[in-house]
């Protein structure tokens, strides 16, 4: 076996094989914590709940915040043992959006949405294109921002603002934009 190919191949892959520092999720416990959050939500008279990415970062955990059971795979929703909502119509608590901290986690989050359309999940709206960015922001991600909305109609990318300067920065950039396509 070559230096650089994985023991994975050639065997069952454990703990001790994996490359350090490694992301391990216990899906089962993942699945099982988000169902909990959404039944205590409901119980708490909370019916829309936006969950943040910046722990997992990955497509796979966005789902499973979304919608409580595993993501698809070869096209087919798997079962879960959990109670969770068939469609985002369903959900009692159900998500209605995500909460990002860097372009790439709304990069990921855009990606997901575009993955998982089609997989039989009945949105009236897809949560993944509802996307808060919450960190303070800058000319040049308000530029980044609006490419990422140019090429993804659909998507609604809303900002944190917290100084009137950010407000004015704002304004500026919208008022360029507009001047420059005229």
């Amino acid at each position: 076996m070559s230096q650089t190919q994985s023991k994975s191949t050639t065997s069952t892959c454990t703990v001790s094989d994996l490359p350090t520092p490694s992301f391990i999720v216990n899906q089962h416990a993942f699945v099982k914590n988000c169902a909990k959050v959404n039944k205590h939500a409901l119980k708490n008279g909370i019916h829309r709940i936006r969950p943040h990415v910046k722990t997992h970062k990955t497509m796979e955990g966005a789902f499973i915040q979304a919608h409580c059971r595993p993501p698809p795979k070869d096209g087919a929703l798997p079962e879960c043992e959990y109670e969770y909502p068939r469609s985002n119509k369903d959900a009692s608590a159900r998500v209605c959006g995500f909460v990002a901290s860097t372009i790439p986690e709304i990069e990921m989050l855009i990606q997901a949405g575009k993955r998982y359309d089609g997989y039989g999940m009945s949105y009236d709206f897809n949560p993944f294109y509802d996307i808060i960015y919450a960190v303070p922001i800058c000319e040049h991600k308000i530029r980044r921002i609006d490419k990422l909305l140019s090429a993804n109609p659909g998507v609604r990318i809303h900002a944190l603002i917290d100084h009137p300067a950010q407000v004015e920065m704002i304004e500026s950039f919208v008022a360029d934009e507009e001047e420059y396509s005229t």
